[in-house]
């Protein structure tokens, strides 16, 4: 089976993906539900969805403006013409399924997998108890990620154990400039909070090693991947019980969930835990042994191909002419 894909913006991917489907034949195509739109003319297509601007906004409480609702528009109509759909949790396919009326087996869930890199380096590092007292988190800087949240938390945190440093690995994606939160770039703030902008992978594996604690404040993830790499490393995670995350961290097994938005809860379960090296040891050892049984990539392409080989042979698809 051939899969030929390629990282770019929607048009110039449908342009890239039509070149090769007219020099060859192309079993199935695989897109994300934002550049979809017109692969399925050239091979039955498999739409992958991440999470949209749409639902982003929604559970962020931002305007659904008009922009927005005509791209989910333009989702919508693009997944209806693919042969399969899946999505990394069940939280999403719920949503999904719901927001779009289909029928419930539409939707199947395969977790996003840790990369090849992360679990590697993972598997070689052992967590030896002496982390520094950083609280790392990395992601997109974004209303949706809760950041409102975090800064709040760290300033409570700070307050009460100057010597915590929370670290911020991401791009900035806020509606205000990093200065308005009394950030900038690569400087230690009043309350302890050092923006690091966006990382290259192996200085993200750097950080995972270094910190003792990550954090996911969001209101929304389709599945959170960041979770799940800090997880491989041993690093406790403490993260809002939305979306998808209660699916991949068991709450007081692998991590600590606590309710999205209140910052008071958040700063008390960073103190408690970054007092507490037993826990954070006995948290941190199950969710490395969740996160290599599970998200592994061959665990994960084993079944993206089941999904593929049953597209394939179900389809009676004809190319567009």
């Amino acid at each position: 089976m051939r899969l030929r894909l390629r990282s770019c913006d929607a048009s110039r991917h449908c342009r890239c993906v039509n070149s090769n489907g007219q020099r060859r034949s192309i079993d199935i195509l695989e897109s994300s539900e934002s550049g979809a739109l017109f692969l399925s003319r050239i091979a039955p297509l498999v739409v992958r969805l991440h999470g949209s601007e749409f639902a982003f906004r929604k559970h962020a409480g931002m305007p659904l403006d008009f922009s927005v609702r005509w791209n989910d528009a333009l989702e919508a109509y693009s997944a209806r013409r693919a042969v399969a759909i899946t999505t990394p949790s069940q939280f999403q396919a719920n949503e999904i399924i719901n927001h779009r009326g289909w029928p419930a087996d539409r939707v199947r869930v395969i977790p996003n997998p840790i990369s090849s890199t992360i679990l590697e380096a993972g598997l070689r590092f052992q967590r030896n108890g002496r982390s520094e007292s950083i609280v790392l988190y990395t992601g997109r800087l974004a209303p949706v990620k809760g950041i409102d949240t975090l800064l709040a938390a760290a300033k409570v945190a700070h307050e009460r154990n100057p010597a915590i440093t929370f670290v911020l690995a991401g791009p900035w994606q806020m509606p205000h400039s990093p200065e308005t939160y009394g950030l900038q770039l690569n400087r230690k703030s009043v309350h302890g909070v050092q923006w690091i902008g966006p990382l290259e992978q192996s200085e993200l594996i750097d950080w995972y090693k270094r910190a003792a604690l990550f954090v996911m404040p969001s209101y929304y993830e389709s599945f959170g991947i960041s979770v799940v790499e800090a997880m491989a490393f041993g690093l406790p995670v403490v993260c809002a019980r939305a979306g998808g995350i209660p699916e991949t961290v068991d709450d007081g097994v692998t991590g600590v969930l606590v309710e999205p938005g209140d910052s008071s809860q958040l700063a008390d379960t960073i103190l408690q835990l970054l007092s507490d090296s037993d826990r954070r040891g006995s948290l941190g050892r199950a969710g490395q042994a969740k996160g290599f049984g599970e998200f592994g990539p061959a665990q994960v392409a084993r079944q993206n191909l089941e999904v593929y080989q049953q597209a394939r042979q179900s389809s009676c698809f004809e190319p567009s002419k």
